[in-house]
């Protein structure tokens, strides 16, 4: 195999560029072996890449497939080792009604799917699920969609991640769709960013909980904030997962949802919402709740020990201060251990 000189230079010029110490590794330039291909055999590319592969190390490098069918994607990448430390991004992802029922388990931990934004390849959530369906190993998962949505006529997979400690989930309209189907009984760490949309939603859903908000909050997404609560009901409703960290950027749920979310999720210690509609009601459910017929009092989020609040607009400053000042000047008394440590209020002019 001849290099032209101009290949060679390429190749160390990426090296410095991206690894100060490719120098040192390549300080020696040797001619390994010369190779004459007289043949166009089957195996010659696959042969090419094993030399590429084994006269690469210890130096990094990164494989692009371009296939025309995508239904070729997965058995290809089924067939890879698990590496520890790697992470694998899949900028599209796209699989027709062919796709093979069954599937070599793909040892991946670390997913990051990012859809192709306005002209772009869009995807459906069968599509995806079917894809999480062959991950069995994986530990953290981040969904990067587009803003569209449509009618999802095929009915969903539930798919069991038992390993899964991470899910973040933006810019999609199919966050419901996402979090009823998922069955994640470690998820610890939740993240739900810009899933607000000032547009209905497709779907018709009668649901337990679908029914209007009694609480009638002034929301500027409505049917967002629904499909997000009605989402996360799903997913605590069917494995009850210890959520350690809630995170909601742009995202928001009805009152309702946030109570009912509040009342089930006993390990969440880190709550950050950004840009929410949240009325007053929503931040009185931190506040001590004195049980009718005893003397006895709960604590909604009893392990909650950071609470930030940024550019929440609608929430009233007095509201939020008697809010704090009653669970801390509780949990002081009756729990120190899980009082608030850390309240960061930014913007909440309402």
């Amino acid at each position: 195999m001849s290099f032209q000189r101009s290949f060679l230079l390429e190749i160390f010029r990426h090296c410095v560029v991206n690894e100060p110490l490719a120098p040192l590794t390549l300080r020696k330039i040797s001619l390994w072996q010369t190779i004459v291909w007289t043949t166009r055999m089957k195996y010659s590319s696959r042969a090419a890449s094993r030399i590429v592969d084994r006269r690469s190390k210890p130096l990094k490098y990164d494989i692009e497939l371009n296939i025309e069918d995508p239904d070729s994607i997965l058995p290809l990448l089924a067939l890879l080792p698990l590496l520890i430390g790697a992470q694998f991004r899949i900028e599209s992802l796209g699989v027709q009604n062919s796709t093979p029922t069954r599937l070599p388990p793909l040892r991946f931990v670390h997913v990051t799917v990012a859809e192709g934004g306005s002209i772009g390849l869009h995807t459906q959530p069968k599509y995806i699920l079917e894809f999480l369906q062959a991950c069995p190993e994986l530990q953290s998962f981040f969904l990067s969609g587009w803003p569209h949505d449509g009618p999802i006529t095929q009915p969903l997979p539930v798919v069991s991640l038992p390993n899964l400690v991470t899910l973040h989930l933006k810019s999609t309209c199919f966050a419901r769709a996402f979090l009823s189907s998922l069955d994640t009984p470690r998820l610890q760490n939740l993240y739900l960013s810009h899933l607000n949309v000032d547009f209905q939603l497709y779907g018709d859903h009668h649901e337990e909980g679908d029914s209007e908000d009694e609480a009638h909050d002034y929301s500027q997404s409505p049917w967002s904030d629904q499909a997000t609560g009605m989402g996360l009901r799903k997913l605590i409703t069917r494995c009850n997962p210890p959520i350690r960290i809630l995170e909601m950027d742009f995202c928001d749920m009805r009152t309702k949802d946030f109570r009912y979310v509040f009342d089930r999720l006993l390990h969440l210690e880190d709550f950050h919402i950004v840009a929410s509609d949240m009325s007053d009601n929503v931040i009185n459910l931190l506040r001590p709740i004195a049980m009718i017929g005893d003397n006895a009092i709960r604590l909604r989020l009893p392990q909650l020990r950071k609470l930030r609040l940024t550019n929440c607009q609608r929430l009233n400053g007095r509201a939020i201060v008697d809010a704090i000042v009653a669970r801390v000047k509780w949990t002081d008394r009756a729990c120190p251990d899980h009082t608030l440590l850390d309240v960061i209020i930014v913007g909440c002019e309402g």
